[in-house]
């Protein structure tokens, strides 16, 4: 995984490349929020929908929604930034209810998920 940027004002927002493969396991996932946390030391993370397996919007994976709650667990919000026009109505039901919290959601553009990540 490779952090792009960090940026700051007023949390810290990491923002991964779009290097494919940084979440497409819970393993990964596990290693991305260790690294994030620790190494980079950031509140946040901005990812790529390109650095996000396939497996991770179909919900029938799991690794949606256990990925979400590992998120959560370790207090490390997340927002996964791209065109999410080619998902299933499931996905873009749970894209919907994830938008509606605080740890982790779904935006269009990078700018954007820096943007409510700082807020």
């Amino acid at each position: 995984m490779k952090i792009e940027k960090i940026v700051e004002s007023p949390r810290r927002v990491a923002v991964l490349s779009a290097q494919e493969g940084a979440i497409d396991t819970l393993s990964s996932a596990m290693d991305l929020i260790i690294h994030i946390k620790m190494v980079a030391g950031a509140d946040c993370v901005a990812i790529p929908k390109e650095a996000v397996d396939e497996s991770f919007f179909d919900l029938s994976s799991q690794l949606a929604g256990e990925v979400v709650r590992k998120f959560a667990n370790y207090q490390l919000r997340c927002a996964v930034w791209g065109d999410f026009s080619g998902c299933d109505e499931d996905f873009l039901q749970f894209m919907q209810r994830q938008n509606d919290g605080w740890t982790f959601f779904f935006t269009k553009t990078e700018a954007e998920a820096v943007l409510r990540l700082q807020s």
